[in-house]
């Protein structure tokens, strides 16, 4: 049996592209960008921006994502969510 892929989305375009492709039902968590669709906003939210640097909000536990979806200039994420989750 293979893992289930659930996403977690970086980037508030791969977001809207998720939704549009039907594979919301995988999308488990999402930048504190991603607004739309309206759906969106109601998924764990995994960054936060205040007045310091982006900074990463906790774990999703079991629902830690297979795949991240972020811009390619974006260095690799070193947050302990993603080391756990072998991304």
């Amino acid at each position: 049996m293979g893992v289930s892929l659930r996403i977690c989305s970086l980037l508030p375009s791969a977001t809207e592209i998720v939704f549009e492709l039907g594979l919301s039902d995988r999308l488990v968590a999402v930048t504190h960008e991603c607004d739309y669709p309206l759906e969106a906003t109601r998924l764990p939210v995994i960054t936060m921006s205040g007045q310091g640097p982006l900074t990463w909000r906790q774990p999703l536990g079991k629902n830690s994502p297979t795949a991240i979806y972020q811009y390619k200039s974006q260095p690799a994420p070193r947050h302990s969510l993603f080391i756990s989750c072998n991304v």
